[in-house]
């Protein structure tokens, strides 16, 4: 079965909304339709999409572009062309007064048109979704070579805080997430540089964890990769303090002191709530 995603701006939600369920209605069995939401980029990764439906229309393209209104949309195009799916982001455009080209900044415009645009006619909903259900059937294949599994979280310690990571790393599982422990998942017979290198290109955040005994000689590399990362991708590099760090204000380097940090020598807030959050981008109860 195929699975398809609609996404649209928060103002649009109820627009993408109407679509997903006249989709819905015409695709099953064949696909199944997510609906519109809070979905991260993370969640998107997660599900295995065979195609997102991107969903804009004239008051989208009027709007601030620098509110928050956008940014399932903008995430939603960074990951395309970050895991190389733009070809799969179907752009369905209803845009009788043909304001695209005047309307939307540059660099958007550039990200929009690289991906197929199927225009939505001015009629009714489940007319359009018929015409965009019969593009999907035939421009979506039935099976894909899926791309590898992406990480949830590369987590970066001192050796001598193994025990305290360790824990937490099996914490994170616990919670759905997918944590990479070089101790787990550092292949034998393999360069060490290499396949950190290539675990942190694929991390969706990292953790960087201080203990009483301060960042390890393999950590400030880690760091110092994962921040070009932070540039290119913007991914959160979170500073994490364990239960056994310093008291008082963390004497964090000088590249993480900006950044907000998860503190685990406290209970409230939640430690794991919070590094959830920072992971994630979702907030949990604690």
């Amino acid at each position: 079965m195929r699975t398809v995603l609609v996404v649209s701006t928060d103002d649009e939600a109820g627009g993408a909304q109407r679509l997903a369920r006249s989709l819905e209605k015409r695709l099953e069995p064949q696909f199944t339709v997510l609906r519109p939401g809070a979905e991260t980029v993370l969640t998107i990764s997660r599900h295995g999409l065979d195609a997102i439906v991107v969903f804009v229309t004239p008051f989208w393209l009027r709007q601030d572009w620098s509110g928050p209104g956008t940014s399932l949309v903008r995430a939603t195009l960074a990951w395309a062309k970050k895991e190389s799916r733009t070809q799969d982001v179907v752009v369905a455009l209803y845009d009788p007064k043909q304001e695209l080209a005047r309307l939307v900044p540059e660099q958007l415009k550039d990200q929009l048109t690289r991906c197929p645009i199927y225009g939505l006619g001015d009629i009714s909903w489940e007319q359009n979704a018929s015409q965009l259900a019969a593009y999907l059937v035939t421009h979506v294949p039935a099976t894909r070579a899926r791309p590898p599994t992406t990480l949830d979280v590369f987590l970066c310690h001192n050796s001598e805080d193994k025990p305290a990571v360790r824990n937490i790393a099996e914490n994170l599982k616990k919670m759905g997430l997918k944590p990479w422990l070089d101790e787990v998942d550092l292949r034998p017979g393999f360069s060490h540089q290499r396949q950190l290198g290539e675990e942190i290109d694929r991390a969706n955040a990292a953790a960087v964890f201080v203990g009483d005994k301060g960042m390890g000689p393999w950590e400030d590399e880690e760091v110092e990769a994962l921040l070009a990362q932070l540039v290119d991708r913007d991914i959160p590099v979170i500073p994490v303090l364990l239960e056994r760090a310093p008291p008082g204000k963390p004497a964090l380097p000088v590249f993480l002191r900006s950044k907000t940090w998860v503190d685990f020598r406290v209970h409230h807030p939640d430690p794991y709530s919070r590094l959830y959050y920072g992971i994630t981008g979702v907030r949990i109860d604690s």
